[in-house]
């Protein structure tokens, strides 16, 4: 028996040399070749100009590289205090480790080591950087995946709520920031038919960062770029976070769920409360206690809906102290007619807003109003009676902690949302009572929770900064002109977190609920968020049509599957599509309907005329003859 143990230990230690002998880091023909089981990549000039997948026998650079971009690139400040461009081209290559190389560039002052290294762990390649300089620096520095193949490769990117680009979109270039309002999460995948690889850092702290794509005719190119934080004068040093790239084998779900691990391991989001998972709804009703009677009293299912109201009154708070939090006369009646009928009632407030008056207040807090050095328009102020205040301040935090508190106990609420709450900023001084700004802004909802137990956060946007405490997300913008909507965030942060998207009811035959814009917001499994701030708007066509829509919707949604694994249906989308209960078919106004009807719309066929287009799907089109026929035989 000991002999077959002795064995079998044996046999398990020569697997395992085997396995690590096939990692190699080795330098030729002044290039950089690293190896592992999943994937042999080159680089050269810091630049990785080949990369192929061993799982799924796939290259996915072309193979006649363009030679553009074979360098790294950074700014230093020069004797007239502007920034100069300096091409990193030639870079003298040493093996540290067996599993570690050293690329360095040495000219004029500067000195920058890539360090290319393999994880024997995980088998990742891991690429970092290190500069140091005689002159002031610019306050970034990167990299390039260069020469990847524009005919196989799908780009999938956790940015503006989910977004991908391939041969076929029609955007050639994009650049997005993290964490601020684009880039949400750290990570980016390209995905073949078979499988691909993906492009992501293991970053905690959060810290500021940028990505490019840029597609020519044949090929198209990624840069990842590192940002310092502020304050930025002065800078002769930077240090990159360490970026992770591997292949897969599958599908984009692959990657997608490790990250997904990592985020769940490393941020330990909030878990939502029980009656949180079954909203799909949300509804801004203002200060409109009629809204929520007819609501209820038109069988829109409370368990499911979730109401919204600004209550903070800003001409009180500029008559008064300057006290930002001042609650509208009678709120607290509303709050309380939304659970008489059994709704949730979330506040709506800022979360950063200071009101730009002659006040104590403003003046206390104007030294941490929030600047951006990079941009200085980000964050800055928000219309022309506001400033965003950093949250990073333990100051500010405790007034607006004590104001939240407040606003409860006058009317105690389910929750708050979080106006602009997706804004994150380098703040131009740097760190304020020893924290960044992202580490504020968490810090500041925690709490908030620890003053108000239960209380739940819905927010503008989501990215990894905020969805640690938001329960739910509203989402503004469609993807980026030319790019395809995809529902990685979905994937990432919706079992945390719920997305809604806004729609407003006087758009509901304009560009925002157009068959393509239904089709977003379903790929991406994007809830309706709808306004409706008095109850007359109810009574209206449109607001009957919704009516119908969500309370189908509502009687027939499952729970929803985020895993993607199996459709979900139906989408409320599907059924806003098909819906015909409540709208008129008396589409020339003589108050019957009749052969009429049908002519008149027999002569708007294949236009968008929403006159005529009875059924809401964009198009004038034989469904709706079919409508208007089935209500003449119903008459």
């Amino acid at each position: 028996m000991k002999n077959k143990l002795l064995l079998i230990v044996l046999l398990l230690h020569i697997c395992i040399n085997v396995a690590h002998a096939e990692n190699r880091l080795d330098i030729v023909d002044n290039k950089v070749i690293a190896e592992t089981d999943a994937y042999t990549i080159h680089l050269h000039r810091g630049t990785i100009v080949y990369l192929h997948n061993k799982l799924t026998n796939e290259t996915y650079t072309i193979s006649e590289p363009s030679h553009e971009h074979l360098y790294n690139d950074f700014a230093v400040i020069d004797e007239t205090g502007h920034e100069a461009t300096v091409y990193a081209r030639d870079f003298r290559l040493k093996k540290i480790e067996p599993l570690k190389v050293h690329m360095v560039y040495e000219k004029n002052g500067v000195r920058l080591i890539d360090i290319v290294s393999i994880d024997t762990n995980t088998g990742d390649l891991i690429f970092q950087q290190d500069i140091v300089s005689e002159k002031p620096i610019h306050t970034q520095i990167g990299w390039y995946i260069n020469d990847l193949d524009t005919t196989i490769l799908e780009t999938i990117v956790p940015a503006n709520d989910g977004i991908s680009l391939d041969n076929n979109t029609s955007t050639d270039s994009i650049r997005i920031f993290y964490p601020s309002l684009t880039w949400e999460a750290q990570l980016i995948i390209c995905q073949s038919l078979k499988g691909g690889f993906s492009v992501w850092t293991e970053d905690p702290d959060l810290q500021f960062k940028s990505f490019s794509y840029k597609r020519e005719k044949d090929f198209f190119r990624l840069s990842f770029i590192f940002i310092n934080d502020a304050s930025l004068d002065n800078i002769h040093a930077i240090k990159s976070v360490e970026w992770r790239i591997n292949t897969y084998n599958g599908g984009w779900r692959v990657p997608a769920r490790r990250y997904r691990d990592w985020m769940e391991q490393t941020f330990s989001p909030h878990q939502p409360p029980e009656w949180a998972k079954e909203i799909n709804t949300m509804i801004q009703v203002g200060t409109s206690s009629e809204t929520i009677r007819l609501l209820a009293e038109n069988g829109v299912d409370p368990r499911k809906t979730l109401l919204a109201g600004v209550a903070i009154d800003e001409s009180i708070a500029a008559a008064g102290d300057g006290v930002n939090y001042t609650i509208k006369p009678d709120y607290a009646r509303l709050v309380e007619e939304a659970h008489k009928y059994g709704f949730k009632f979330c506040v709506v407030a800022s979360k950063f807003g200071i009101f730009k008056f002659d006040t104590p207040i403003y003046e206390r807090f104007k030294k941490y109003w929030m600047i951006s050095r990079i941009d200085p328009l980000v964050g800055a102020s928000f219309g022309d009676n506001q400033i965003f205040i950093n949250p990073a301040s333990a100051e500010y935090r405790q007034f607006m902690v004590e104001q939240l508190r407040r606003v409860y106990e006058t009317a105690p609420c389910d929750g708050f949302f979080f106006d602009a709450s997706n804004i994150v900023v380098n703040h131009a001084y740097g760190k304020i009572d020893g924290l960044r700004m992202p580490q504020g802004s968490a810090r500041l909802a925690q709490e908030v929770r620890e003053a108000i137990p239960g209380i739940v956060f819905i927010g503008s946007g989501l990215h990894e900064v905020t969805y640690t405490y938001q329960n739910f997300s509203v989402h503004f913008d469609p993807p980026p002109e030319g790019a395809n909507p995809h529902p990685i965030n979905t994937f990432l942060f919706r079992p945390y977190v719920k997305g809604f998207v806004k729609l407003r009811n006087e758009t509901i035959n304009g560009i925002r609920t157009s068959p393509e814009m239904l089709n977003v917001y379903k790929t991406r499994g994007t809830l309706p968020d709808i306004h409706w701030w008095h109850g007359g708007v109810l009574e209206e066509q449109e607001g009957q049509k919704w009516l119908s829509v969500l309370k189908e919707w509502q009687r027939l949604s499952p729970q929803i599957n985020f895993e993607f694994d199996i459709p979900y249906q139906p989408h409320w989308t599907d059924i806003f599509q098909m819906s015909t209960i409540g709208v008129p078919a008396d589409v020339n106004g003589d108050m019957e309907v009749n052969i009429l009807d049908l002519v008149a719309i027999a002569n708007h066929l294949g236009t968008t005329d929403s006159k005529y287009d009875v059924n809401y799907d964009g198009v004038v089109n034989i469904i709706d003859l079919v409508v208007v026929s089935q209500q003449m035989d119903a008459q």
